[in-house]
């Protein structure tokens, strides 16, 4: 998991934009699941 936070930190240091999401709830044949 810190391999994501480095790479988002490298993102906004070259000035992208980043967003970051965690699945909360699903429902139905939802392809991820829960926390993911």
């Amino acid at each position: 998991m810190n391999d994501v936070f480095t790479q988002i930190l490298e993102w906004q240091a070259a000035g992208k934009a980043v967003a970051l999401a965690t699945v909360v709830k699903v429902y139905g044949s939802a392809p991820r699941p829960l926390g993911a």
